[in-house]
């Protein structure tokens, strides 16, 4: 194993190497590239990638950008706090806030703000992952992982949205990065910013603590030995700051995110035991990221120098441990995948370095067949990238949930089965509705061991309590409860009924049928 890292450090330039005029006008033209994509349809409504994440910030940002304005209008002000202290609490609420102030400077409240933030985390992101591709393998290794972390059409689509996931992956890659550094140079500053940059990225989304902590674990031992890191008062204070910047917060506010925690371990063991979780997950991860790039990325890794090698290992274990941890998220919402794009990213830049050597090499004319081949390698998922974006208008949606806010009725409170856990009725339709859980939901209950009670009656009793209207938005989703829409159309007038939602009255049952 020695005389294999020994060979990859020979076969390997210096990471001082600076890449001459092409190689500086490529990466420039790749990050570039990411940047373009990343903003076409910049001001298209926020309901492209995973609307309920990004509703629910844009709905907190609103209210924090009333509760900031000095000159709001009294009712305005309220009406928006109050649909923001309706959201569950999940993370720290940063983004939101940043938003927010960004609103207030401007003088207004312009959604796309939150996108171009997202997109500049990516982008700060993938600098620093060139950044650490470069010292671990080569300039043309990292631009292969580069090319991979800006152009794949799930990172596109997932890193423009306003949700903590790009923020936390910008600072995962940072820690990474000043981890790295710690292990080739053992200095404090190094030890410093991989301690704060690993806390702001649990701080943002805590799910980052499993490959923060592994790869801490793993690059300690590995750099430093298991008798001298007991001593190592550098690898205890970059601990200690990846553990004490979230739990300022978190420790301070208590676990209130019930949402994230309820029933994760009944229902993570459930999966863990079932073979159709593991096929299920790794189902995502082919459709998103290419499981075979996947596999290709678990295989670079291996081939790093002892450094390199062992940094990617407690990324790449810290992220198998996470996603074991959440089964359930982590095989039903692919946004949690998200952090996996730079992991692969820097595992492939292995791959891209071994190739750009050997094609070294090779006489021209093979040179540029093979640089055809890349063109469209990168090419082709960002076209397709491209298309996923401007080939969906939302630019109509806000207008009809405004409309039906309207035409709702005031004197008393809603319970709803409506889009995106009544998200778009909240943020455009100014209009708070407890939320009646669809059949995903449902059965997600099942597995917490949760389900609603067998008598109907009572569990629609307890969750219509104090409200006197019913609406629904989910017509179809309606059809697939035949017991709710028996007790609805069977028991209550309706009020409105307009052919995509229909209201319910809870407060006048209907006579029974003799």
């Amino acid at each position: 194993m020695m005389a294999m890292d020994s060979t990859s450090q020979r076969e390997m330039p210096a990471p001082g190497r600076k890449p001459g005029c092409v190689g500086w006008a490529l990466f420039v033209l790749i990050l570039a590239l990411g940047g373009v994509l990343r903003f076409l349809d910049l001001t298209d409504p926020p309901l492209d990638f995973h609307p309920t994440r990004q509703l629910r910030a844009a709905i907190i940002s609103r209210g924090m950008y009333y509760q900031m304005l000095p000159d709001a209008d009294p009712a305005i002000r309220q009406k928006a706090i109050e649909l923001w202290k309706f959201q569950e609490l999940y993370e720290p609420q940063i983004f939101e806030r940043v938003a927010a102030l960004t609103y207030l400077v401007m003088g207004g409240e312009h959604l796309w703000v939150a996108r171009v933030y997202a997109i500049l985390f990516w982008l700060i992101g993938g600098a620093a992952l060139y950044a650490l591709a470069r010292r671990m393998t080569t300039h043309w290794g990292a631009l292969a992982g580069l090319a991979f972390y800006l152009v794949a059409p799930f990172g596109v689509s997932a890193s423009r949205s306003f949700q903590p996931d790009p923020f936390m992956v910008m600072w995962l890659i940072l820690a990474t990065y000043a981890l790295y550094r710690w292990s080739e140079a053992h200095t404090w500053k190094w030890a410093l910013l991989a301690g704060v940059f690993g806390g702001l990225a649990i701080l943002v989304k805590v799910v980052a603590a499993f490959p923060v902590a592994a790869a801490l674990l793993v690059v300690g031992l590995a750099s430093r030995g298991l008798r001298r890191i007991v001593l190592d008062r550098q690898f205890w204070a970059m601990t200690a700051c990846v553990a004490i910047i979230p739990a300022i917060y978190y420790l301070g506010i208590g676990w209130r995110s019930e949402g994230l925690a309820s029933g994760t371990l009944a229902v993570t063991l459930q999966l863990l035991r079932n073979p159709k979780f593991y096929t299920g997950w790794f189902k995502l991860l082919d459709a998103n990221f290419s499981l075979p790039l996947i596999v290709l990325g678990v295989m670079g890794a291996l081939l790093l120098p002892v450094k390199g090698r062992a940094l990617m290992a407690g990324l790449w274990v810290g992220f198998g441990v996470y996603g074991l941890a959440f089964a359930y998220r982590i095989s039903t919402h692919d946004y949690y995948n998200l952090m996996l794009i730079p992991i692969a990213a820097l595992s492939l830049a292995i791959i891209g370095a071994w190739l750009a050597g050997k094609l070294a090499e090779q006489p021209l004319f093979w040179r540029l067949i093979f640089a055809g081949v890349v063109i469209f390698a990168i090419g082709y998922p960002a076209w397709l990238a491209r298309s996923g974006l401007l080939g969906s208008d939302y630019r109509g949606e806000p207008g009809g949930w405004r409309k039906l806010g309207e035409s709702l009725p005031t004197d008393g409170r809603i319970i709803a089965l409506s889009h995106d856990y009544g998200t778009r009725l909240q943020y455009y339709g100014w209009t708070m509705a407890a939320y009646w859980p669809t059949q995903a939901d449902l059965s997600l209950e099942s597995l917490q061991g949760n389900a609603p009670s067998e008598d109907f009656q009572r569990y629609f009793d307890e969750m219509t309590t104090g409200r006197k209207y019913f609406l629904v938005t989910l017509m179809g989703e309606l059809d697939a409860q035949p017991q709710l829409k028996s007790m609805l159309y069977g028991h209550y007038p309706v009020v409105l009924d307009k052919g995509s939602y229909v209201l319910f009255d809870l407060s006048q049952p209907l006579a029974p049928s003799p």
